[in-house]
């Protein structure tokens, strides 16, 4: 109804995440993710160069936090 489709795989979406490698000690509430290897962060989904089976949420990697990367972005969201 907002017109907002077909986001997925336009770019790896930046989480505040740190890095942790399996999801043992998780919040399960959906707060961010502290302590861990914070010189990483967490991305998520796919980019626009990335294979099929990418273009998921589950998909989850890990950049360097002092870097930037031509298909890495952050997406804007609001409560309505």
């Amino acid at each position: 109804p907002f017109g907002l489709h077909d986001t997925a795989g336009n770019l790896y979406e930046w989480v505040h995440d740190c890095y942790h490698r399996n999801y043992q000690g998780a919040p399960e509430d959906g707060s961010v993710w502290e302590g861990g290897d914070c010189s990483v962060r967490v991305v998520r989904g796919g980019a626009f160069r990335s294979p099929a089976t990418s273009m998921r949420v589950e998909n989850r990697e890990k950049f360097p936090s002092n870097q930037g990367q031509y298909n890495v972005g952050i997406r804007l969201a609001r409560d309505l």
